[in-house]
């Protein structure tokens, strides 16, 4: 199945889907990204991230053309960006999952600080995790 029929399966899918219905490793993944992106977040709720990837896991982030091989450059990148964000509140709100993939749509909440001010933001947001045989990650495509 191409990407574009999977995504497009997704957001044809009706309702909110409840974190507890996706795979595992997809539910770690969820709950680690926001942890990360809290006020008091340390560089061991990075790792706790990491730790469902695969060492040689691969972040795309579509909107700024990233790509980013490896744990320790991701690793660096997000700690890196540590305290840029606040008060992440992340909801699944519609799923789709094959063998290999899960790809989620969620709507996430939280204020980002520009100088010493912060803004709120509310955005609609598709993550898309290539698990591996040992269903850890190994792909993440991240567009908002």
């Amino acid at each position: 199945m191409t990407r574009t029929v999977f995504i497009g399966l997704l957001l044809l899918a009706p309702g909110v889907t409840r974190a507890d219905e996706l795979p595992g490793v997809a539910q770690r993944f969820v709950a680690s990204f926001q942890a990360m992106h809290q006020a008091a977040a340390t560089a061991a709720d990075v790792d706790r991230l990491l730790g469902l990837c695969t060492d040689d896991v691969v972040y795309e982030h579509a909107k700024v053309g990233a790509v980013v091989r490896g744990k320790d450059q991701l690793r660096s990148g997000f700690v890196a960006h540590l305290g840029e964000i606040r008060g992440d509140r992340t909801q699944v709100v519609h799923s789709a999952q094959g063998p290999r993939l899960v790809a989620l749509e969620v709507l996430r909440t939280f204020e980002v600080k520009e100088g010493s001010l912060w803004r709120p933001v509310s955005r609609k947001q598709l993550l898309v995790l290539e698990r591996d045989g040992q269903d850890r990650i190994r792909r993440v495509l991240d567009d908002w």
